[in-house]
């Protein structure tokens, strides 16, 4: 969790904080005004910098398709029923198993 300084205390122990944010990876102080204003963040250059690079990467990464993932050729409605058809049939199937077992 990030720690929450006002203003002034902030510049009071701004070589503490330094320390903080510099020792830690992805360490954070939130820097805010007593009457609820706007907050800044201080953290270290190479967290900052970690994230650009990241960002970069992520942005340059060649796109991607799920396997699998397409248009359907035929009509929801046929291919809902061929599904059906072969559940039922698998279930039909493994009733027929076990009738045979119980016979033994």
């Amino acid at each position: 969790m990030a720690k929450r300084v006002n203003i002034s205390t902030a510049r009071k122990e701004l070589p503490a904080l330094f320390d903080r944010v510099t020792s830690r990876d992805g360490e954070r102080v939130v820097i805010c005004r007593r009457d609820g204003g706007s907050d800044a963040l201080l953290v270290s250059r190479d967290y900052v910098e970690g994230l650009e690079r990241t960002t970069r990467q992520l942005s340059s990464a060649t796109d991607f398709r799920l396997m699998g993932s397409g248009e359907l050729l035929d009509h929801d409605e046929d291919i809902i029923e061929a599904i059906r058809a072969q559940e039922a049939q698998e279930a039909e199937m493994r009733l027929d198993e076990l009738a045979g077992r119980r016979r033994r």
